[in-house]
């Protein structure tokens, strides 16, 4: 082969290897405009509740996330002298409630929901309004009772996760609690 038959096809292997990194690097270093659509899941929810003159009344919970999701009320139940100091010598009471709107009764003065609440929608109302106790003690001073709501959520899907947290069956989509 002559001589400039061998420069000719060096000059093409060489511009086949500098098109081939070129290529390469480009693909490399390519800028992709996408957009991220996924969106995390969030789990959240808030008590809605009046008080009003010792009585509490429209309690609900509201799914505050972004996904559908069960939700649970535990009430915890104790009483404050005039300074809002808890008086640690009367036992709680818990009122006997008349729960409403298909609302389950728990063990432990937690009370289940029984389907999945959409985002930004509200469980019924929990029970019938609730007076709250007012005792007067052997020294004379008078305490109030304070009942508190605390609201749990736990997203819808999948269903092992509300099962397992909460110790719960879920049977079309509807809530059993154990007892």
């Amino acid at each position: 082969m002559s001589k400039r038959i061998r420069l000719w096809l060096i000059a093409a292997l060489a511009l086949c290897a500098a098109a081939a990194v070129g290529v390469t690097l480009s693909f490399m270093f390519k800028k992709a405009e996408k957009t991220n659509t996924f969106v995390p899941a969030e789990v959240t929810c808030d008590v809605e509740e009046s008080l009003l003159s010792g009585v509490k009344s429209d309690v609900c919970v509201e799914n505050t996330g972004n996904v559908a999701a069960y939700l649970r009320i535990r009430l915890v139940s104790y009483y404050v002298d005039d300074n809002g100091d808890i008086a640690g010598r009367v036992s709680s009471q818990y009122p006997a409630l008349t729960l409403q709107d298909g609302w389950i009764a728990g063990a432990d003065h937690t009370y289940y929901y029984p389907t999945p609440v959409e985002p930004d929608a509200k469980t019924g109302i929990l029970c019938a309004p609730i007076t709250l106790n007012t005792v007067e003690l052997a020294d004379g001073k008078t305490v109030y009772q304070v009942l508190e709501v605390f609201a749990e959520a736990i997203q819808a899907e999948p269903v092992g996760a509300v099962q397992e947290a909460w110790k719960v069956t879920v049977s079309d989509t509807k809530i059993t609690p154990a007892r």
